[in-house]
């Protein structure tokens, strides 16, 4: 597997210069495209980070506990208007409905309240990174305005040969079977931490692509399992250690099948010829 613009320094820094990151899935997931949004989560989450995942349409059974987790909101700043209220006496705050206009009314008591009177500012904050998972193209994102993106960072995972390439950088798998050994190959690469409880959705997307290890058709799939292994030992290289933020959940994701523990040591691995 290759994967166009790898860029480890520059993710790193993304990361690390971010106020809030959102996880951007496509819509109508698969387990695969979920696991490797909530990995990123997670991981992006147990650094301190202020984290929104988001996923469209239907969510694969096997996440049902974490529904609370992955929102169908995107959060966008509000548009606020104020004023002078003790100057500019208001009698009454109604709207009322034109067509496809809306209109906010405010009737004063007495004094008409000028145009110069109102200030108009946004509130909240959104979203100054944004990683998207399995999109091949912004366009398909059409529930979203078509300025939400601008003056975003956005890095892109996929494994879509036909991708746009839109993000700052795009880590996109040329032959991969799946995001999820794209994701453990660049974050294994970055050496961030990792903790435990992240690699365990890496794990159950590698299972459900290949059904349950045993359909792989290529070596990276055995080399991301070997990762998240690795970090679930705690044998992962990683930085000097820095104290982690706590995270509200913890997965509680059941492995039916040990992976084996030789896939840890050095070896050669040959992929499955293709049918």
């Amino acid at each position: 597997m290759q994967v166009s613009g790898e860029n480890p320094a520059l993710l790193n820094s993304l990361i690390e210069s971010a106020k809030k990151v959102l996880v951007l899935v496509r819509k109508n997931p698969s387990v695969d495209n979920l696991a490797a949004g909530l990995f990123l989560e997670r991981t992006l989450a147990s650094l301190g980070k202020d984290v929104q995942i988001y996923a469209g349409g239907k969510i694969p059974e096997v996440f049902k506990d974490f529904s609370t987790e992955i929102t169908a909101k995107i959060e966008v700043k509000k548009l606020v208007v104020a004023f002078n209220w003790q100057r500019n006496q208001v009698d009454k705050v109604s709207y009322a409905l034109e067509g496809e206009t809306f209109n906010f009314i405010i009737s004063p008591k007495s004094r008409k309240i000028e145009p110069t009177d109102l200030k108009i500012s946004y509130q909240g904050e959104e979203a100054d990174l944004i990683i998207t998972v399995g999109i091949a193209s912004l366009g398909e994102m059409n529930e979203l305005s078509s300025g939400f993106f601008e003056n975003k960072t956005i890095v892109n995972f996929d494994k879509n040969p036909a991708n746009q390439l839109f993000g700052r950088l795009n880590f996109v798998g040329t032959g991969a079977e799946n995001i999820c050994s794209i994701v453990a190959k660049v974050f294994e690469n970055s050496r961030l931490r990792i903790v435990p409880q992240a690699a365990d959705f890496l794990l159950l997307g590698l299972r459900s692509v290949t059904n349950n290890f045993e359909n792989v058709t290529e070596p990276a799939t055995f080399e991301a399992a070997a990762f998240c292994l690795k970090i679930k030992k705690g044998k992962a290289k990683e930085p000097k250690a820095k104290k982690l933020a706590p995270h509200s959940k913890q997965p509680n994701l059941l492995v039916d099948k040990e992976v084996p523990s030789e896939w840890l040591s050095p070896k050669i691995l040959r992929s499955k010829q293709a049918s």
